[in-house]
């Protein structure tokens, strides 16, 4: 991946030239350990938002990146998740991973409850497939390459570019977390294949 494929936008004078997001997903790559003595640089939380518009491009519009204890994430996730809502209505929708075993199922039970009581919807995908993480980034990586992707102009596009620019696929000490969140935000976006939304306490499939 290399930068100058995304050109960076400010978005209302993208939009003035009568393109329009036609759809928004916020994808969370989750980790909830801080740095300590023995594990003095552990993974992070990320969530990219990222766009599709009418036109067939994308547009990563605004990242969230950190590290919070568990207790602390959960409440992070459900809060700015609300504050998408409340800015892109319906259109817009938040996506969890969870893992394959048995524990994933669990977590995936602990949000979907935390989330229909704060009356905040959410979507789950699968991840830990056959897929390797380059395969995953591949795609977004492609659509970039072609310049079908554009990047808001933010404070957050340093540490963006730098964690993309970095990745090879190979196993390295360095951070992947926006990678993966990057990778599955393009992935879901363009095959749009999920599982089903937690709202108020229901299940419904659309």
């Amino acid at each position: 991946f290399q930068r100058d494929w995304t050109p960076l936008i400010n978005l209302p004078d993208y939009l003035r030239d009568g393109d329009e997001i036609i759809k928004r997903v916020r994808v969370w790559d989750l980790a909830s350990s801080l740095p300590s003595e023995s594990y003095p640089d552990p993974d992070y939380t990320a969530g990219v938002l990222y766009g599709r518009t009418k036109s067939g491009n994308y547009i990563v519009e605004h990242m969230v990146h950190g590290r919070w204890r568990a207790g602390e994430l959960e409440s992070m996730l459900i809060e700015q998740t609300r504050k998408d809502r409340e800015m892109y209505g319906t259109g817009v929708t938040g996506y969890l991973p969870i893992e394959p075993a048995s524990s994933g199922k669990i977590q995936k039970r602990h949000f979907a409850i935390s989330f229909a009581q704060s009356g905040v919807p959410i979507r789950f995908f699968k991840v830990g497939t056959s897929k390797s993480k380059l395969d995953r980034f591949l795609p977004f990586s492609s659509v970039a390459e072609s310049g079908l992707v554009y990047v808001v102009e933010a404070d957050w596009n340093d540490q963006y570019f730098y964690e993309l620019e970095a990745f090879t696929g190979a196993r390295t000490k360095l951070h992947d977390d926006i990678v993966d969140s990057q990778s599955d935000a393009h992935n879901i976006i363009a095959v749009s294949k999920e599982l089903p939304i937690i709202k108020s306490g229901l299940l419904k499939m659309r």
